[in-house]
């Protein structure tokens, strides 16, 4: 759409304001549209949910490890 302009060639306040708030509208939705996308990309449940087999290896590893660190427990009596 072409900016209206006065019969002196400059663009109307009217012309200007309205592109304004079209323009403000469109950096409005654009940055929701950004803010989803990071938060998705961010997200843990969503990379453990991808890729969940590199996080039950580590689990493994660090229970191996603290099972191993700490050596045999002794006798747990229960009652």
């Amino acid at each position: 759409m072409a900016p209206e302009v006065s019969p002196t060639g400059a663009v109307t306040r009217r012309a200007l304001a309205a592109r304004t708030a079209r323009d403000g509208a469109a950096l409005e939705r654009a940055m929701g549209d950004l803010g989803r996308a990071l938060r998705k990309q961010v997200s843990f449940e969503t990379h453990l949910g991808e890729h969940p087999l590199p996080w039950l290896a580590g689990a493994f590893a660090i229970g191996l490890y603290m099972g191993l660190r700490t050596g045999a427990p002794e006798r747990i009596r229960i009652g």
